[in-house]
Formats: structure tokens, sequence, C-alpha cells
């Protein structure tokens, strides 16, 4: 057992030494954040420079959140997103941890995987976040619970931005946000994913569900599902209820 360690221990310093993680910007991560990282730089090639720029700029209590966002990055991401932008993203994600008590009760599991990340599908990587972030924290001021905050949000935000749905008119299904205000037109999907960070924006845990044919063959659709602090939520984007979240015309089928 004694050798297996050795040989353990061997390895993993090569591996850091050849993507020059064992120290990043003075910053001494532990074994199993070095271990994440290793197969991440590798897949970003020539852009693991900025990789390696966001884990050491990024202040020494968000480094955590900074390492799981970069270990669970698609490789097109690993491979084209800057550190400007990964650093944005992490440091307005703990902003909104830090300004609700709502938030700030969110568990870390579901804050890494539901309000950390800058994006839902394959949409356009839009630098939405603080743009999001002060336009919208202001409607949620009041809001004394996650889906207080998630409800004022789905209602109120599509005539700050001045989109709704149309089937035909929008440019294509999968829109990112700006898209889809540049268009003033989106799917469901492209309105899920404007709901899905509007929400992250103001540190509600949201993530994207969606059905590519129901059951009785009457086409697809895309909704939001919203975690109230208990349990995960559905509701329609740009289809509020005032009956609250887990209300919704296609209740029954999904």
């Amino acid at each position: 057992m004694k050798l297996i360690w050795i040989f353990y221990i061997i390895c993993l310093g090569h591996f850091n030494l050849g993507y020059g993680i064992e120290n990043i910007g003075g910053k001494k991560l532990s074994p199993k954040q070095l271990s994440a990282l290793v197969d991440p730089l590798k897949m970003a090639g020539e852009n693991s420079v900025e990789l390696r720029n966001a884990i050491a700029r990024i202040s020494s209590e968000k480094t955590e959140g900074m390492v799981f966002l970069i270990q669970h990055m698609p490789e097109r991401d690993l491979k084209t997103l800057s550190s400007d932008y990964l650093i944005e993203n992490v440091n307005y994600a703990y902003k909104a941890r830090s300004e609700s008590d709502w938030a700030k009760l969110v568990p870390k599991e579901i804050f890494f995987n539901d309000v950390l990340p800058y994006a839902s599908i394959n949409e356009r990587r839009d630098r939405w976040r603080k743009d999001f972030h002060a336009r919208f924290s202001p409607l949620v001021k009041g809001a004394k619970t996650l889906e207080e905050a998630a409800q004022v949000l789905n209602k109120e935000i599509w005539k700050i931005i001045n989109v709704r749905y149309h089937a035909r008119k929008r440019p294509k299904p999968d829109q990112s946000p700006y898209e889809s205000i540049d268009a003033g037109f989106a799917s469901c999907t492209g309105l899920s994913v404007i709901l899905i960070d509007a929400c992250r924006s103001v540190g509600v845990p949201s993530r994207f569900v969606g059905t590519p044919m129901w059951a009785n063959k009457r086409g697809n659709h895309s909704w939001v599902e919203v975690w109230d602090g208990n349990s995960w939520q559905f509701t329609g984007a740009c289809e509020y209820s005032a009956s609250g979240l887990g209300n919704a015309w296609f209740k029954g089928s999904a």
C-alpha cells in the first residue's frame, strides 16, 4: 500500500509540474483541487494560461468556486473563455450570494451547480452576469424567500428587456440572453435561458429542463426549475403564475 501511495504522489507531482499547477498565483491548492484541474488544463491547450490566471487572480475565499467551475466546464469553453470572463462571473455569483439571507442559506453544492455556472445549454457565452445583477437585483430587494424572488423576476424582467415568445420571429431556438434581447423574441428555450440567468444573477438557484417531445406527441417544450429552499419547483419562463411555483399550463404533462 505504501508503494502505491508513493507512486500516486510521484505521478500527481509529474502532472502538476507538466501543467504548472503545483503553485498558482502563490496559492496552495489542496491535493483534491490539483487532481481536479489536471484534465481541464490539459484539454484547454494554449488557453490553459487564461484558466491559471483566473485561479491566480480570484480572491482566496472564491478559489474553491473557480476550481469547481473550471473542473466542470465543457471542452469548447476550456479552450476559449478568458480569465476576465470567468473572474467576473465568479465574483458576481458570490456577490449575489452575500446580499440576501435567502441566498446565503443556499447549500454550497447547489450554489456551485445552479448559481455559479455561466451557461445552461449550448447558447452563445454572453457576459451577462454583471449586467443582469445591476438590472434585476433591485427587483428582489424586498423578497423574503427564494420563491418570492423567482416569482418577482418571472413577472417583471420581460418588461425591462422587452423580450417575448414567438415560434417563428426568433432567429434561432437556442439563443443567448443578448441574442434574444437584440431580437425581441425568443423560443421557450431562449426564454428559459434568460430566466435562469436572471435568477442566478441574484443568487436564486435555477436550472434548465425540457422535453424533445411530449408523450402525446404534441411538440416539445423547455422550462425552468427553481430551488425554493426545500425542493426543486418548476415554472414556465415568461409564464408567471400568481399561484406560485409548481403551477403552469404543462403541469399535467411534466
